[in-house]
């Protein structure tokens, strides 16, 4: 349990969400400090990591939760046939954006946006120009999403560890709805 990660189960339980898609979710700790409090969610993980994605398979084989290490649409169409979904209620991204460059964030997001209700995105955010320190890079996410057919909610400062001015100043925790009729 962590308090830094009780919000995604807060927006779960709040909103009455059955479903729940984590991209970059390592090996599942946030997934598992959901799944303590909903047990019967419907858990959908992805992350590059095979060992995290193996041991992920492992610790959560008697939820209802797959685990891969590809993401196209064919695996996010048969993860939700196998849970009898047609999209999931929210995408959760947990430090995981900066890694990506801004082209990649909108492909990502345009291929996503038929398959999340709403996201919520825990990263580094400016709504100037970019800025960077070392590997971090922010992006203007309200700006990206708007363009995939999401829109912003709220805003406030993350709740991870801030090392230093630039994580104070720029780590955020952001939630959009889309703008999609996804119940038809």
């Amino acid at each position: 349990d962590s308090e830094r990660r009780n919000i995604y189960a807060e927006i779960l339980v709040n909103n009455n969400y059955s479903s729940v898609f984590e991209f970059g979710c390592a090996s599942g700790p946030n997934l598992k400090n959901i799944l303590i409090k909903m047990p019967n969610l419907s858990v959908f993980g992805f992350d590059i990591n095979e060992q995290a994605i193996s041991l992920a398979n492992k610790e959560f084989h008697k939820y209802k939760a797959v685990f891969t290490t590809s993401l196209n649409i064919k695996v996010i169409l048969s993860a939700l046939n196998n849970f009898d979904i047609k999209f999931f209620e929210l995408g959760i991204y947990d430090r995981v954006l900066y890694l990506l460059n801004e082209e990649d964030v909108r492909n990502h997001f345009i291929m996503m946006n038929k398959y999340l209700k709403s996201i919520i995105i825990d990263d580094f955010h400016s709504e100037k120009t970019e800025i960077s320190e070392s590997n971090y890079k922010t992006k203007n996410f309200i700006k990206i999403l708007e363009t995939c057919n999401f829109k912003l909610v709220r805003i406030e400062d993350s709740k991870h560890i801030n090392k230093n001015n630039f994580f104070k100043k720029n780590a955020k925790i952001l939630i959009f709805e889309n703008n999609l009729n996804l119940n038809i």
